[in-house]
């Protein structure tokens, strides 16, 4: 059976601090108005400041979509990167690669990370081996997530 899945959500929280250059070129404290003259989208269905954009100014092929969450007061304080559909195994090994490339890309820039967990809930659905692991994590039983506080204030997760 072949699963697609869309990998990784890499979501940063954006340091209250500026930093020279911010993830996928996006700074901290950007307005609306300068995101839309940067990279287009478009505002989210259910929250205005929510904008959504399938550009970056720095681009990154692993990933398609960008949700930016802006504050009216503050600006840009969060973006989250959606990754691309993987299609996939019932082990996952293809997702499971895609996520390491990522991580790997993450740690390069911010460093090893606080937190990792990769674990299946006992005795639930997909969790009797790793021929069934997709299945764990269309069931919400598995979990694959790394975790980074990078400065005061930002961090970076990544999560299947």
């Amino acid at each position: 059976m072949k699963n697609i899945i869309s990998i990784a959500l890499l979501s940063i929280a954006l340091a209250v601090s500026a930093f020279a250059q911010g993830p996928f070129g996006f700074e901290r404290g950007m307005t609306r108005d300068q995101i839309i003259k940067l990279v287009g989208g478009k505002p989210g269905k259910t929250n205005p400041n929510v904008w959504i954009t399938d550009r970056s100014p720095i681009p990154n092929s692993h990933f398609e979509n960008f949700m930016l969450f802006i504050s009216p007061t503050q600006g840009l304080l969060k973006v989250n990167a959606i990754g691309k559909d993987v299609q996939t195994s019932d082990t996952g090994s293809e997702l499971k690669s895609e996520f390491a490339t990522i991580r790997a890309g993450v740690t390069a820039k911010y460093g090893t990370p606080e937190n990792d967990f990769d674990f299946c809930k006992h005795e639930t659905t997909g969790c009797s081996g790793p021929s069934v692991w997709m299945l764990g994590l269309i069931e919400k039983n598995a979990v694959l997530m790394s975790g980074w506080r990078t400065h005061i204030n930002q961090t970076a997760t990544i999560a299947l």
